[in-house]
Protein backbone atom coordinates (compact mmCIF):
# COMPACT_ATOMS: atom_id res chain seq x y z
CA UNK A 1 0.00 0.00 0.00
CA UNK A 2 1.32 3.80 -1.18
CA UNK A 3 1.62 6.53 1.61
CA UNK A 4 1.07 10.26 1.03
CA UNK A 5 2.23 11.91 4.08
CA UNK A 6 0.81 10.03 7.56
CA UNK A 7 -2.42 8.79 4.99
CA UNK A 8 -2.39 5.42 3.11
CA UNK A 9 -3.21 5.91 -0.44
CA UNK A 10 -4.84 2.51 -1.65
CA UNK A 11 -3.44 0.32 -5.10
CA UNK A 12 -5.85 -0.05 -7.38
CA UNK A 13 -7.46 -3.03 -7.14
CA UNK A 14 -7.93 -6.05 -9.61
CA UNK A 15 -10.84 -5.64 -11.51
CA UNK A 16 -13.10 -8.40 -12.60
CA UNK A 17 -13.98 -9.33 -16.00
CA UNK A 18 -17.69 -9.77 -16.73
CA UNK A 19 -19.17 -13.37 -17.04
CA UNK A 20 -19.72 -14.80 -19.96
CA UNK A 21 -23.19 -15.45 -21.16
CA UNK A 22 -25.36 -18.49 -20.75
CA UNK A 23 -26.88 -18.85 -23.59
CA UNK A 24 -30.56 -21.03 -23.23
CA UNK A 25 -30.06 -22.05 -27.41
CA UNK A 26 -27.15 -24.47 -26.57
CA UNK A 27 -28.94 -26.38 -24.18
CA UNK A 28 -31.88 -26.61 -26.21
CA UNK A 29 -29.86 -27.99 -29.22
CA UNK A 30 -28.51 -30.71 -27.20
CA UNK A 31 -31.25 -32.03 -26.20
CA UNK A 32 -32.66 -32.07 -29.70
CA UNK A 33 -29.21 -33.55 -30.84
CA UNK A 34 -30.09 -36.30 -28.15
CA UNK A 35 -33.45 -37.02 -29.00
CA UNK A 36 -32.39 -37.12 -32.58
CA UNK A 37 -30.23 -39.52 -31.38
CA UNK A 38 -32.03 -42.30 -29.34
CA UNK A 39 -34.93 -42.57 -32.06
CA UNK A 40 -32.24 -43.28 -34.70
CA UNK A 41 -30.49 -45.86 -32.30
CA UNK A 42 -34.13 -47.00 -31.68
CA UNK A 43 -35.07 -47.01 -35.36
CA UNK A 44 -32.14 -49.40 -36.09
CA UNK A 45 -32.81 -51.62 -33.10
CA UNK A 46 -36.18 -52.35 -33.88
CA UNK A 47 -35.22 -53.29 -37.62
CA UNK A 48 -32.55 -55.27 -36.64
CA UNK A 49 -35.06 -57.31 -34.55
CA UNK A 50 -36.76 -57.88 -38.10
CA UNK A 51 -33.36 -58.75 -39.38
CA UNK A 52 -33.03 -61.74 -36.80
CA UNK A 53 -36.59 -62.82 -37.46
CA UNK A 54 -35.34 -63.26 -41.22
CA UNK A 55 -32.08 -65.32 -40.27
CA UNK A 56 -34.11 -67.69 -38.40
CA UNK A 57 -36.62 -68.03 -40.98
CA UNK A 58 -33.59 -69.09 -43.11
CA UNK A 59 -31.96 -71.57 -40.32
CA UNK A 60 -35.40 -73.66 -40.21
CA UNK A 61 -35.52 -73.94 -43.95
CA UNK A 62 -32.08 -75.05 -43.78
CA UNK A 63 -32.77 -77.68 -41.32
CA UNK A 64 -35.90 -78.93 -43.49
CA UNK A 65 -33.29 -78.57 -46.39
CA UNK A 66 -31.16 -80.81 -44.54
CA UNK A 67 -33.95 -83.28 -43.58
CA UNK A 68 -35.33 -83.68 -46.98
CA UNK A 69 -31.77 -83.53 -48.77
CA UNK A 70 -33.00 -80.45 -50.85
CA UNK A 71 -35.74 -82.26 -52.19
CA UNK A 72 -38.51 -80.04 -51.31
CA UNK A 73 -38.14 -76.65 -53.63
CA UNK A 74 -40.50 -74.99 -50.88
CA UNK A 75 -37.55 -75.10 -48.61
CA UNK A 76 -34.93 -73.49 -51.03
CA UNK A 77 -37.65 -70.39 -52.22
CA UNK A 78 -38.36 -69.98 -48.26
CA UNK A 79 -34.56 -69.98 -47.61
CA UNK A 80 -34.02 -67.31 -50.54
CA UNK A 81 -37.14 -65.15 -49.62
CA UNK A 82 -35.87 -65.13 -46.27
CA UNK A 83 -32.13 -64.06 -47.26
CA UNK A 84 -33.86 -61.30 -49.55
CA UNK A 85 -35.93 -60.14 -47.02
CA UNK A 86 -32.83 -59.48 -44.91
CA UNK A 87 -31.54 -57.29 -48.20
CA UNK A 88 -34.70 -55.19 -48.46
CA UNK A 89 -34.84 -54.54 -45.09
CA UNK A 90 -30.85 -53.43 -44.80
CA UNK A 91 -31.69 -51.47 -48.17
CA UNK A 92 -34.59 -49.64 -46.56
CA UNK A 93 -33.63 -48.53 -42.99
CA UNK A 94 -32.89 -44.66 -42.91
CA UNK A 95 -33.57 -42.33 -40.26
CA UNK A 96 -33.65 -38.37 -41.40
CA UNK A 97 -31.64 -39.29 -44.99
CA UNK A 98 -28.93 -42.02 -43.31
CA UNK A 99 -29.02 -45.79 -44.27
CA UNK A 100 -28.80 -47.43 -40.91
CA UNK A 101 -28.04 -50.86 -42.20
CA UNK A 102 -27.03 -50.98 -45.36
CA UNK A 103 -23.47 -48.94 -45.18
CA UNK A 104 -20.16 -49.44 -42.70
CA UNK A 105 -17.98 -46.45 -44.22
CA UNK A 106 -18.62 -43.19 -45.24
CA UNK A 107 -20.65 -39.85 -43.96
CA UNK A 108 -24.30 -41.46 -44.36
CA UNK A 109 -23.18 -44.60 -42.04
CA UNK A 110 -24.17 -45.01 -38.50
CA UNK A 111 -20.24 -46.37 -38.08
CA UNK A 112 -18.30 -43.80 -36.63
CA UNK A 113 -21.41 -41.29 -36.27
CA UNK A 114 -21.08 -38.25 -34.12
CA UNK A 115 -23.36 -36.67 -31.84
CA UNK A 116 -23.83 -33.74 -29.68
CA UNK A 117 -24.38 -34.82 -26.29
CA UNK A 118 -23.95 -31.88 -24.23
CA UNK A 119 -24.43 -27.99 -24.59
CA UNK A 120 -20.72 -27.11 -25.32
CA UNK A 121 -19.00 -28.30 -28.85
CA UNK A 122 -16.60 -30.61 -27.44
CA UNK A 123 -19.11 -32.54 -25.78
CA UNK A 124 -19.65 -35.50 -28.11
CA UNK A 125 -20.11 -38.79 -28.96
CA UNK A 126 -19.47 -41.50 -31.61
CA UNK A 127 -21.23 -44.91 -32.10
CA UNK A 128 -18.64 -47.73 -33.89
CA UNK A 129 -19.66 -51.46 -34.13
CA UNK A 130 -16.10 -52.85 -33.26
CA UNK A 131 -14.82 -55.54 -32.39
CA UNK A 132 -16.15 -59.21 -32.96
CA UNK A 133 -19.63 -60.82 -31.72
CA UNK A 134 -19.62 -63.68 -29.81
CA UNK A 135 -18.28 -66.06 -32.19
CA UNK A 136 -15.71 -64.82 -34.68
CA UNK A 137 -17.90 -62.79 -36.61
CA UNK A 138 -16.54 -59.24 -36.77
CA UNK A 139 -19.42 -56.99 -36.19
CA UNK A 140 -20.46 -54.51 -38.66
CA UNK A 141 -23.29 -51.77 -39.68
CA UNK A 142 -24.30 -53.57 -43.08
CA UNK A 143 -26.81 -55.80 -42.95
CA UNK A 144 -26.72 -57.18 -46.26
CA UNK A 145 -26.18 -60.53 -46.72
CA UNK A 146 -22.81 -60.42 -48.65
CA UNK A 147 -21.79 -58.73 -45.79
CA UNK A 148 -22.62 -61.17 -43.43
CA UNK A 149 -21.29 -64.02 -45.79
CA UNK A 150 -24.33 -65.53 -46.97
CA UNK A 151 -24.99 -66.37 -50.25
CA UNK A 152 -28.13 -65.82 -52.05
CA UNK A 153 -28.27 -66.46 -55.53
CA UNK A 154 -27.94 -70.13 -56.10
CA UNK A 155 -24.99 -71.47 -56.98
CA UNK A 156 -22.76 -74.18 -58.86
CA UNK A 157 -20.76 -75.73 -55.95
CA UNK A 158 -23.24 -78.43 -54.05
CA UNK A 159 -25.27 -77.37 -50.97
CA UNK A 160 -23.97 -78.21 -47.82
CA UNK A 161 -26.46 -77.84 -44.84
CA UNK A 162 -24.04 -77.88 -42.10
CA UNK A 163 -22.08 -75.39 -44.12
CA UNK A 164 -25.05 -73.04 -44.72
CA UNK A 165 -26.19 -73.30 -41.17
CA UNK A 166 -23.17 -72.13 -39.76
CA UNK A 167 -22.82 -69.25 -41.91
CA UNK A 168 -26.52 -68.32 -40.78
CA UNK A 169 -25.57 -68.62 -37.10
CA UNK A 170 -22.34 -66.30 -37.43
CA UNK A 171 -25.05 -63.85 -39.01
CA UNK A 172 -27.39 -64.45 -36.45
CA UNK A 173 -24.45 -63.73 -33.74
CA UNK A 174 -23.19 -60.42 -36.07
CA UNK A 175 -26.91 -58.94 -35.83
CA UNK A 176 -27.59 -59.50 -31.89
CA UNK A 177 -23.61 -58.24 -31.40
CA UNK A 178 -24.60 -55.13 -33.22
CA UNK A 179 -28.04 -54.23 -31.33
CA UNK A 180 -26.39 -55.00 -27.71
CA UNK A 181 -23.76 -52.54 -29.05
CA UNK A 182 -26.71 -50.26 -30.09
CA UNK A 183 -28.47 -50.66 -26.96
CA UNK A 184 -25.79 -49.93 -24.71
CA UNK A 185 -24.70 -46.96 -26.57
CA UNK A 186 -28.04 -45.62 -26.29
CA UNK A 187 -28.69 -46.63 -22.65
CA UNK A 188 -25.52 -45.57 -21.09
CA UNK A 189 -24.18 -42.59 -23.59
CA UNK A 190 -27.24 -40.80 -25.02
CA UNK A 191 -30.16 -41.55 -22.70
CA UNK A 192 -27.47 -40.72 -19.62
CA UNK A 193 -26.46 -37.40 -21.22
CA UNK A 194 -30.21 -36.91 -21.49
CA UNK A 195 -31.16 -37.30 -18.18
CA UNK A 196 -27.86 -35.49 -17.04
CA UNK A 197 -29.32 -32.65 -19.35
CA UNK A 198 -32.56 -32.17 -18.09
CA UNK A 199 -31.46 -32.81 -14.06
CA UNK A 200 -31.91 -29.15 -14.56
CA UNK A 201 -34.75 -28.79 -16.26
CA UNK A 202 -36.13 -25.65 -18.24
CA UNK A 203 -36.73 -23.45 -15.11
CA UNK A 204 -34.01 -24.11 -13.74
CA UNK A 205 -31.77 -23.32 -17.06
CA UNK A 206 -34.11 -20.34 -17.60
CA UNK A 207 -32.87 -19.44 -13.74
CA UNK A 208 -29.77 -19.89 -13.68
CA UNK A 209 -28.95 -17.81 -17.26
CA UNK A 210 -30.64 -14.65 -16.00
CA UNK A 211 -28.88 -14.74 -12.45
CA UNK A 212 -25.72 -15.15 -14.64
CA UNK A 213 -27.06 -11.84 -16.83
CA UNK A 214 -27.83 -10.15 -13.67
CA UNK A 215 -24.04 -10.99 -11.84
CA UNK A 216 -22.57 -9.29 -15.17
CA UNK A 217 -24.49 -6.75 -14.99
CA UNK A 218 -23.22 -6.15 -11.17
CA UNK A 219 -19.89 -6.70 -11.77
CA UNK A 220 -20.16 -4.42 -14.76
CA UNK A 221 -21.62 -2.04 -12.20
CA UNK A 222 -18.41 -2.74 -10.08
CA UNK A 223 -15.84 -2.61 -12.27
CA UNK A 224 -17.58 1.28 -13.16
CA UNK A 225 -17.43 2.33 -9.66
CA UNK A 226 -13.95 0.70 -9.35
CA UNK A 227 -11.99 2.70 -11.71
CA UNK A 228 -14.43 5.81 -10.67
CA UNK A 229 -13.60 5.66 -6.94
CA UNK A 230 -9.64 4.77 -8.00
CA UNK A 231 -9.66 8.21 -9.61
CA UNK A 232 -11.32 10.24 -7.08
CA UNK A 233 -8.69 8.79 -4.44
CA UNK A 234 -5.41 9.88 -6.96
CA UNK A 235 -7.02 13.50 -7.04
CA UNK A 236 -8.12 13.77 -3.17
CA UNK A 237 -4.74 13.03 -2.39
CA UNK A 238 -2.78 14.44 -5.01
CA UNK A 239 -4.22 18.07 -4.08
CA UNK A 240 -3.84 20.50 -5.92
CA UNK A 241 0.29 20.58 -6.41
CA UNK A 242 1.75 19.34 -9.64
CA UNK A 243 4.81 17.55 -8.17
CA UNK A 244 2.31 15.41 -5.71
CA UNK A 245 0.43 14.48 -8.78
CA UNK A 246 3.76 13.15 -10.63
CA UNK A 247 4.94 11.49 -7.44
CA UNK A 248 1.61 9.71 -7.84
CA UNK A 249 1.56 8.62 -11.08
CA UNK A 250 5.23 7.50 -11.02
Amino acid sequence: MATHGNRPVSSPRTVPEPLPPTRLSQYRAAHHSLQHAISMVKTAERTLDEVVSELHEARQAILRMARTRGQDPADQLALTRALWSVNRIADETEYAGMKLLSDNTGAGSMEGKVFQVGPHPWQTAAFTAGGTAAGASPLTTDMHTDALGLRVAPSARPFVPADALGKVDDALLAADGLRERLVCFRTEVLEAHLTRLAAAGPEAVDAAIADAEVANEVLKLTRAQIMMLAGQAILAHAGTRPEHLRRMLR
